[in-house]
Protein backbone atom coordinates (compact mmCIF):
# COMPACT_ATOMS: atom_id res chain seq x y z
CA UNK A 1 0.00 0.00 0.00
CA UNK A 2 1.19 3.73 -1.07
CA UNK A 3 1.42 6.34 1.94
CA UNK A 4 2.78 9.93 2.05
CA UNK A 5 5.61 10.03 3.87
CA UNK A 6 6.91 13.54 3.18
CA UNK A 7 5.37 16.26 1.37
CA UNK A 8 5.69 15.11 -2.12
CA UNK A 9 7.13 11.67 -1.62
CA UNK A 10 5.07 8.36 -0.81
CA UNK A 11 6.51 4.81 -0.25
CA UNK A 12 4.58 1.11 -0.97
CA UNK A 13 5.54 -1.27 1.45
CA UNK A 14 4.30 -4.20 -0.81
CA UNK A 15 6.91 -3.36 -4.13
CA UNK A 16 9.26 -1.02 -1.65
CA UNK A 17 9.59 1.90 -3.72
CA UNK A 18 9.58 5.45 -3.08
CA UNK A 19 7.47 7.82 -5.08
CA UNK A 20 8.48 11.00 -5.42
CA UNK A 21 6.18 13.58 -7.11
CA UNK A 22 7.55 16.58 -8.74
CA UNK A 23 5.47 19.96 -9.24
CA UNK A 24 6.22 22.10 -11.92
CA UNK A 25 3.39 24.60 -11.82
CA UNK A 26 0.13 25.34 -13.67
CA UNK A 27 0.26 25.90 -17.13
CA UNK A 28 -2.51 26.87 -19.52
CA UNK A 29 -4.67 26.36 -16.54
CA UNK A 30 -3.37 22.74 -16.50
CA UNK A 31 -1.12 21.24 -13.26
CA UNK A 32 2.28 19.83 -14.34
CA UNK A 33 3.43 16.94 -12.32
CA UNK A 34 5.69 14.19 -12.76
CA UNK A 35 6.02 11.00 -10.93
CA UNK A 36 9.36 8.99 -10.40
CA UNK A 37 10.23 6.03 -8.39
CA UNK A 38 13.01 5.25 -6.28
CA UNK A 39 14.37 2.15 -4.45
CA UNK A 40 15.88 3.81 -1.43
CA UNK A 41 14.48 7.12 0.33
CA UNK A 42 18.21 8.96 0.28
CA UNK A 43 17.79 8.92 -3.89
CA UNK A 44 14.11 10.31 -3.71
CA UNK A 45 14.78 12.84 -0.88
CA UNK A 46 17.81 13.66 -3.08
CA UNK A 47 16.22 13.74 -6.33
CA UNK A 48 13.29 16.00 -4.73
CA UNK A 49 15.66 18.83 -3.25
CA UNK A 50 17.52 19.08 -6.67
CA UNK A 51 14.18 19.44 -8.46
CA UNK A 52 13.54 22.37 -6.13
CA UNK A 53 16.78 23.82 -6.14
CA UNK A 54 16.64 24.02 -10.05
CA UNK A 55 12.90 25.00 -9.99
CA UNK A 56 13.55 28.22 -7.73
CA UNK A 57 16.47 29.00 -9.62
CA UNK A 58 14.91 28.82 -13.48
CA UNK A 59 16.98 25.84 -14.33
CA UNK A 60 13.95 23.63 -14.48
CA UNK A 61 12.17 22.43 -18.11
CA UNK A 62 8.99 21.69 -18.55
CA UNK A 63 8.32 17.62 -18.62
CA UNK A 64 9.42 16.79 -22.82
CA UNK A 65 9.19 13.42 -24.15
CA UNK A 66 11.51 14.88 -27.20
CA UNK A 67 14.32 11.96 -27.67
CA UNK A 68 17.76 12.24 -29.13
CA UNK A 69 16.80 10.83 -32.73
CA UNK A 70 13.45 13.73 -32.85
CA UNK A 71 16.49 16.51 -31.87
CA UNK A 72 18.38 15.29 -34.33
CA UNK A 73 16.03 15.35 -37.21
CA UNK A 74 14.61 18.61 -35.80
CA UNK A 75 18.16 20.44 -35.81
CA UNK A 76 19.26 18.81 -39.13
CA UNK A 77 16.14 20.99 -39.99
CA UNK A 78 17.05 23.81 -38.98
CA UNK A 79 20.57 23.60 -40.67
CA UNK A 80 18.90 23.06 -44.04
CA UNK A 81 16.65 26.06 -43.07
CA UNK A 82 19.79 28.17 -42.42
CA UNK A 83 20.96 26.72 -45.83
CA UNK A 84 24.02 25.18 -44.17
CA UNK A 85 26.49 23.43 -46.78
CA UNK A 86 25.63 20.38 -48.10
CA UNK A 87 28.69 18.13 -47.26
CA UNK A 88 28.24 20.02 -43.56
CA UNK A 89 24.92 18.11 -42.89
CA UNK A 90 26.34 15.30 -44.44
CA UNK A 91 28.87 15.07 -42.10
CA UNK A 92 26.41 15.23 -39.00
CA UNK A 93 24.16 12.54 -40.73
CA UNK A 94 27.48 9.99 -40.58
CA UNK A 95 28.62 10.95 -37.25
CA UNK A 96 24.62 10.21 -36.37
CA UNK A 97 25.26 6.72 -37.37
CA UNK A 98 27.75 6.12 -34.85
CA UNK A 99 25.61 7.86 -31.83
CA UNK A 100 22.03 6.67 -33.25
CA UNK A 101 21.86 2.83 -31.42
CA UNK A 102 23.37 4.00 -28.51
CA UNK A 103 21.31 7.53 -28.30
CA UNK A 104 18.19 7.41 -30.46
CA UNK A 105 15.72 6.27 -27.64
CA UNK A 106 17.11 8.25 -24.63
CA UNK A 107 14.95 11.35 -23.80
CA UNK A 108 16.91 14.58 -24.13
CA UNK A 109 16.16 15.57 -20.51
CA UNK A 110 17.25 11.99 -19.77
CA UNK A 111 20.71 12.19 -21.26
CA UNK A 112 23.43 12.91 -18.95
CA UNK A 113 27.45 13.74 -19.05
CA UNK A 114 28.05 10.16 -17.73
CA UNK A 115 26.04 8.87 -20.83
CA UNK A 116 27.64 10.74 -22.97
CA UNK A 117 31.56 10.24 -21.60
CA UNK A 118 30.56 6.25 -21.57
CA UNK A 119 29.95 6.56 -24.96
CA UNK A 120 33.27 8.17 -26.30
CA UNK A 121 34.95 5.56 -23.95
CA UNK A 122 33.18 2.92 -25.55
CA UNK A 123 34.41 3.79 -29.29
CA UNK A 124 38.26 4.59 -27.92
CA UNK A 125 37.67 0.82 -26.63
CA UNK A 126 35.54 -0.44 -29.90
CA UNK A 127 38.59 1.37 -32.02
CA UNK A 128 41.63 0.04 -29.74
CA UNK A 129 40.30 -3.31 -30.47
CA UNK A 130 40.05 -2.95 -33.92
CA UNK A 131 43.59 -2.10 -34.32
CA UNK A 132 44.73 -4.92 -32.26
CA UNK A 133 42.82 -7.11 -34.83
CA UNK A 134 43.97 -5.10 -38.19
CA UNK A 135 46.77 -2.09 -37.22
CA UNK A 136 45.78 -0.43 -40.40
CA UNK A 137 41.78 -0.53 -39.41
CA UNK A 138 39.59 2.16 -40.30
CA UNK A 139 39.20 3.79 -36.93
CA UNK A 140 37.67 6.67 -35.02
CA UNK A 141 40.26 8.71 -33.83
CA UNK A 142 40.36 11.35 -31.20
CA UNK A 143 40.11 14.30 -34.08
CA UNK A 144 36.87 12.43 -35.29
CA UNK A 145 35.63 11.84 -31.47
CA UNK A 146 36.14 15.83 -31.47
CA UNK A 147 33.92 16.09 -33.79
CA UNK A 148 30.86 13.40 -32.39
CA UNK A 149 31.74 15.97 -29.05
CA UNK A 150 30.81 18.75 -31.08
CA UNK A 151 27.75 17.55 -32.69
CA UNK A 152 26.57 16.59 -29.55
CA UNK A 153 26.92 19.79 -27.94
CA UNK A 154 25.48 21.75 -31.06
CA UNK A 155 22.28 19.57 -30.80
CA UNK A 156 22.56 20.47 -26.67
CA UNK A 157 22.60 23.89 -27.26
CA UNK A 158 19.71 23.95 -29.83
CA UNK A 159 17.83 21.55 -27.54
CA UNK A 160 18.36 24.73 -24.83
CA UNK A 161 17.34 27.18 -27.34
CA UNK A 162 13.85 25.53 -27.77
CA UNK A 163 13.32 24.96 -24.38
CA UNK A 164 13.92 21.37 -24.16
CA UNK A 165 16.50 21.52 -21.04
CA UNK A 166 17.74 24.58 -19.45
CA UNK A 167 20.98 23.78 -18.88
CA UNK A 168 24.41 22.97 -21.06
CA UNK A 169 25.70 19.88 -18.64
CA UNK A 170 28.19 19.49 -21.82
CA UNK A 171 30.52 21.47 -20.07
CA UNK A 172 30.85 18.66 -17.93
CA UNK A 173 31.60 16.04 -20.17
CA UNK A 174 35.46 16.14 -21.50
CA UNK A 175 36.02 17.93 -25.44
CA UNK A 176 38.37 14.68 -27.06
CA UNK A 177 41.74 16.02 -27.16
CA UNK A 178 43.03 17.41 -30.62
CA UNK A 179 46.06 15.54 -32.36
CA UNK A 180 47.71 17.53 -35.21
CA UNK A 181 47.43 14.94 -38.39
CA UNK A 182 50.19 13.61 -39.67
CA UNK A 183 50.30 14.23 -43.23
CA UNK A 184 52.57 13.06 -45.77
CA UNK A 185 53.63 15.62 -47.96
CA UNK A 186 55.59 14.76 -51.69
CA UNK A 187 59.09 15.81 -51.71
CA UNK A 188 60.52 18.07 -55.18
CA UNK A 189 62.32 14.87 -56.07
CA UNK A 190 58.87 13.07 -55.86
CA UNK A 191 56.84 15.73 -57.52
CA UNK A 192 59.42 15.42 -60.64
CA UNK A 193 59.07 11.48 -61.03
CA UNK A 194 55.01 12.20 -60.78
CA UNK A 195 54.49 14.41 -63.44
CA UNK A 196 55.95 12.05 -66.36
CA UNK A 197 53.47 9.26 -64.98
CA UNK A 198 50.67 12.04 -66.17
CA UNK A 199 49.03 10.76 -68.90
CA UNK A 200 45.38 11.12 -68.58
CA UNK A 201 43.60 13.45 -70.61
CA UNK A 202 41.44 15.65 -68.55
CA UNK A 203 43.02 14.27 -65.30
CA UNK A 204 46.67 14.88 -65.51
CA UNK A 205 45.72 18.57 -66.05
CA UNK A 206 43.75 18.33 -62.89
CA UNK A 207 46.49 17.29 -60.53
CA UNK A 208 49.61 19.44 -62.40
CA UNK A 209 46.95 22.41 -61.41
CA UNK A 210 47.03 21.35 -57.67
CA UNK A 211 50.60 20.96 -58.02
CA UNK A 212 51.57 24.09 -59.41
CA UNK A 213 49.34 26.12 -57.67
CA UNK A 214 48.86 24.42 -54.35
CA UNK A 215 44.62 24.71 -54.74
CA UNK A 216 42.35 22.43 -52.89
CA UNK A 217 40.86 19.61 -54.58
CA UNK A 218 37.63 21.35 -54.67
CA UNK A 219 38.72 24.13 -55.99
CA UNK A 220 40.19 22.39 -59.01
CA UNK A 221 36.62 20.85 -59.82
CA UNK A 222 35.10 23.96 -59.68
CA UNK A 223 37.23 25.54 -62.13
CA UNK A 224 35.60 27.01 -65.58
CA UNK A 225 37.46 28.39 -68.35
CA UNK A 226 36.09 31.56 -67.60
CA UNK A 227 38.02 31.58 -64.48
CA UNK A 228 41.25 31.26 -66.84
CA UNK A 229 42.77 34.33 -67.99
CA UNK A 230 45.55 33.28 -70.83
CA UNK A 231 46.87 36.80 -71.26
CA UNK A 232 47.76 37.93 -68.21
CA UNK A 233 49.02 34.03 -66.82
CA UNK A 234 46.11 34.23 -64.01
CA UNK A 235 43.69 31.47 -62.93
CA UNK A 236 40.74 33.15 -60.30
CA UNK A 237 39.82 30.87 -58.01
CA UNK A 238 36.65 31.69 -57.29
CA UNK A 239 34.23 28.62 -56.35
CA UNK A 240 34.38 25.09 -55.26
CA UNK A 241 32.44 21.49 -56.04
CA UNK A 242 32.48 18.95 -53.57
CA UNK A 243 30.88 14.97 -53.73
CA UNK A 244 28.61 14.08 -50.98
CA UNK A 245 27.02 10.89 -51.64
CA UNK A 246 27.69 10.15 -54.94
CA UNK A 247 26.28 13.91 -55.82
CA UNK A 248 28.32 16.48 -56.60
CA UNK A 249 27.76 20.00 -55.49
CA UNK A 250 28.75 23.57 -55.93
CA UNK A 251 29.47 25.43 -53.30
CA UNK A 252 31.83 28.92 -52.65
CA UNK A 253 35.43 28.68 -51.26
CA UNK A 254 36.47 27.78 -47.82
CA UNK A 255 36.87 31.44 -46.76
CA UNK A 256 36.98 34.86 -48.04
CA UNK A 257 40.79 35.36 -48.52
CA UNK A 258 40.26 31.94 -50.22
CA UNK A 259 38.65 33.70 -53.39
CA UNK A 260 42.18 34.73 -55.06
CA UNK A 261 43.73 34.86 -58.35
CA UNK A 262 47.11 32.74 -58.96
CA UNK A 263 49.72 33.08 -61.69
CA UNK A 264 50.36 30.78 -63.73
CA UNK A 265 53.98 28.98 -64.33
CA UNK A 266 55.34 28.18 -68.21
CA UNK A 267 54.91 24.58 -67.15
CA UNK A 268 51.38 24.81 -66.22
CA UNK A 269 50.26 27.35 -69.42
CA UNK A 270 51.42 24.96 -71.70
CA UNK A 271 49.38 22.10 -70.45
CA UNK A 272 46.20 24.54 -70.11
CA UNK A 273 46.83 25.65 -73.83
CA UNK A 274 46.67 21.91 -75.06
CA UNK A 275 43.79 21.09 -73.12
CA UNK A 276 41.96 24.37 -74.34
CA UNK A 277 42.65 23.49 -77.54
CA UNK A 278 41.13 19.75 -77.65
CA UNK A 279 37.97 21.52 -75.83
CA UNK A 280 37.41 24.19 -78.32
CA UNK A 281 36.99 21.68 -81.61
Amino acid sequence: MRKTIEKNIAYDDVKELYYVTFYFGVFEGKKKQETKTFTNKKDAKKALTTFEYNKANGLLALPDETTMEGLFERFIKSKETEECAVTTIGGYKRIWEHMSPIFKDVKVQDLTPLMVDNYFNTKREESKNKLKENPKAKVLNSNSLRKHYNLINQMVSYAIKKDIIKVNFMEKVDRPAYKKPDFEIYEKEEMQKLLPLLTDYYFDVAIKIAIYLGVRLSEVMGLRWDNVDFENRLIYIKEAKVVDAGKVYKKGVKTDSSERKLYIPDALMEELKKVKEKYDR
